[in-house]
């Protein structure tokens, strides 16, 4: 037992991970003799969980710890969701061959009851996650990979269906693009197309990718909405520049892809500080 324990913390660690045991010495326990597996940097549990009964056997953490990283992602649900809609939507992963983390531990406060939200997390890029998760699926579905993906959020939305919740939204996140995608259920087949075609995912001005119909493409969600911020620019702005003129003071503003190199220069004007004077700090 202690070897094949130690063997698996040496895989947890290949992968950046912590193997946690339970320190019950209780037979009774609800999770004597369990296991945790843990995000040590984020402090994040992703598989398991002590004082619960979703502590892991060791047969089970060495199936999670075999599973391909590229088909392993940690989804949120918000706080106070049903444990049957966690269990159904990680269903609705494993029956499409990815191992999900799912956990309703998002907070969100209002005095109303808020939509549900179902917010995906691939540790590198969302292309690489969904060539890897077409290829897991066989031949059939590597040829029309998009309806893999169709066929999986179709799949979630249903999940959520029983929720008390007013019908939210499910959001992909690239932690290794800094993207999120939002995905809602009324897509076209051509939206699902065009994100297996795009190999590096960005959303220069906020951060946030959403269908534009008009273009048929995934745009920045801010996208023709904003103006340059560059004194006197009245061009659209593309990409989003940060400025920090002191230790507890942050900038942001939306730019022109010209003025954006400008700012990139040491162009200081943009953030109200004259080009040839240096900022306090």
């Amino acid at each position: 037992m202690k070897v094949r324990e130690a063997r698996l913390r040496r895989m947890a660690r290949r992968r950046g991970l912590q193997l946690v045991k339970s320190r019950r010495r209780d037979p009774m326990a609800v999770d004597y003799g369990g296991y945790m597996i843990l995000d040590p940097d984020r402090n994040w549990i992703v598989a398991g969980e002590l004082d619960s009964p979703r502590a892991m056997s060791l047969d089970e953490v060495e199936e999670w710890l075999a599973w391909p990283p590229d088909l392993t992602v940690e989804v949120s649900l918000e706080s106070g969701c049903d444990e049957a809609e966690c269990l159904a939507v990680a269903e609705v992963f494993e029956d499409a061959g990815v191992r999900a983390a799912v956990r309703g531990n998002l907070i969100r406060r209002s005095a109303d009851l808020l939509p549900w939200i179902i917010d995906i997390t691939v540790a590198g890029l969302v292309w690489k996650f969904l060539s890897a998760a077409v290829a897991g699926a066989g031949d059939d579905a590597g040829r029309d990979g998009w309806k893999w993906l169709r066929g999986v959020l179709t799949g979630l939305y249903e999940a959520r269906r029983a929720s008390r919740a007013p019908q939210g939204g499910v959001i992909l996140r690239g932690e290794e693009e800094g993207v999120q995608i939002q995905l809602p259920p009324d897509l076209p087949d051509q939206a699902y197309r065009r994100l297996y075609e795009i190999e590096n995912l960005e959303a220069p001005l906020c951060g946030v990718l959403v269908w534009n119909e008009e273009e048929q493409d995934w745009t920045d969600a801010l996208q023709g909405k904003m103006r340059c911020a560059y004194p006197g620019c009245k061009a659209w702005a593309t990409q989003s520049r940060v400025h920090r003129p002191t230790p507890t003071v942050t900038l942001s503003h939306p730019f022109c892809d010209s003025h954006a190199e400008a700012i990139d220069a040491g162009d200081l004007t943009a953030w109200g500080t004259h080009p040839g004077r240096r900022s306090s700090r």
